[in-house]
């Protein structure tokens, strides 16, 4: 008992500093999960922009969208192209967009280079996008990938042929009903020997 009641200061000492060991490690943890929440929360909070080619009809369209859940502002746009330009104004997409709210878009025209007259006519058309924003407190992000452009002149292309071949089918139907056939019965006959 003498000693135990000799070496309870050292005793005491020792699990002080167990103790203390344990609670900094305590305080560590707590602050590293506290800091990983807060960065969390950031970026779910940040504006997300990206850049992508749509069609629309036989038009090419740029599309830019913020897909985050806070605006971005002083946006920097440079669409470059890796291999021959067949989309004329590409000048048409500003250089600077000053605000683009979060889940908004803008859209740009853009129209295929006139002499494009077939789809055998391209190969592979590589565009690099470079975005770069800033969100409401200043940090600057950077979005860049590359687009290949053949399938959407593909389908621009696809769609626009589409389109010619209804406005045929549609002009012959006038000129059907309009010589005095206006049996739809008739006319019906006729439409299903031809697709035979």
């Amino acid at each position: 008992m003498n000693h135990i009641n000799e070496f309870s200061g050292f005793y005491s000492v020792l699990v002080t500093l167990i103790m203390v060991g344990f609670t900094l490690r305590y305080v560590i943890l707590t602050k590293s999960i506290v800091d990983e929440n807060k960065k969390m929360r950031e970026q779910n909070m940040r504006p997300y922009l990206y850049g992508d080619f749509e069609v629309f009809g036989s038009i090419i369209h740029f599309s830019l969208v913020n897909s985050g859940n806070s605006p971005a502002k002083n946006i920097e746009i440079n669409i470059k192209a890796l291999s021959d330009d067949f989309l004329t104004d590409l000048d048409s997409i500003p250089d600077r967009i000053e605000f683009l709210p979060q889940a908004k878009s803008s859209i740009y025209r853009l129209n295929i280079i006139a002499s494009m007259n077939s789809r055998e006519d391209y190969h592979e058309e590589l565009y690099e996008i470079n975005i770069t924003y800033e969100d409401s407190k200043g940090t600057i992000y950077n979005n860049s990938h590359k687009v290949d452009l053949a399938k959407y002149i593909t389908t621009a292309y696809l769609q626009k042929d589409n389109l010619a071949k209804i406005e045929g089918h549609l002009k012959s139907i006038k000129k059907d009903f309009g010589s005095g056939s206006n049996s739809i019965k008739g006319y019906l006959k006729k439409i299903s020997k031809n697709i035979k």
